[in-house]
């Protein structure tokens, strides 16, 4: 759970709490978001930007914008056409699917992972997709690699065909190699091993 104040529990991104005695948050709903813990109201995304799922903490760029997503959404020019990459995900770290992002994150979550743990996210893009590690961090350095990142360039979308282009560990960790698909489709895998 997010942190609590006084045997409170703080409502999580993506979540408010607009009355007192509240025994649960409520989640945004779609269209709204809302980046802070303890929020007692949802933002409407702005112009151009929506968020596609209840419970988002970020807005996204609509089909035919483009842009960063945070500062701006701009519109294609007459002639041209923009469909966004999304990105979506599964396992158990903490994961939101998003579109229209010209960049992004993905993280494993605050602190250590537990044991066990397997996270997928796939992007998908009608141009090039390129991953670049800004910072990668695996725990249990001293130990076996056994914490991995493995990356694919996957030929679909369901990854039955791919082709490994990294396997990352601890001792191998990606310094500023980047990681490119033509295909459309990315698989970025993250597990861990038992505790």
């Amino acid at each position: 759970s997010v942190a609590s104040l006084a045997g409170c529990t703080l409502c999580p991104p993506g979540t408010y709490a607009n009355t007192t005695g509240t025994s649960a948050c409520k989640t945004c709903s779609i269209g709204t978001y809302q980046n802070l813990t303890a929020a007692t109201v949802c933002a409407s995304c702005p112009v151009a930007h929506s968020s596609s799922l209840a419970g988002s903490s970020a807005c996204h760029c609509t089909a035919g914008h483009f842009g960063d997503a945070v500062e701006s959404c701009m519109a294609c020019e007459a002639g041209t056409y923009c469909f966004p990459a999304s990105v979506t995900c599964s396992g158990s770290c903490p994961c939101e699917p998003s579109m229209g992002l010209l960049s992004g994150t993905l993280s494993d979550g605050l602190g250590d992972t537990s044991g066990n743990s397997k996270c997928e996210w796939l992007i998908a893009a009608v141009s090039n997709i390129t991953v670049r590690f800004s910072f990668f961090d695996l725990q249990n350095p001293y130990n076996a690699p056994v914490d991995l990142v493995i990356i694919n360039k996957c030929q679909s979308a369901d990854c039955a065909e791919f082709e490994e282009v990294a396997r990352l560990s601890t001792l191998n960790s990606p310094g500023t190699a980047t990681y490119t698909s033509s295909t459309g489709f990315l698989q970025v895998l993250f597990t861990t091993a038992q505790a």
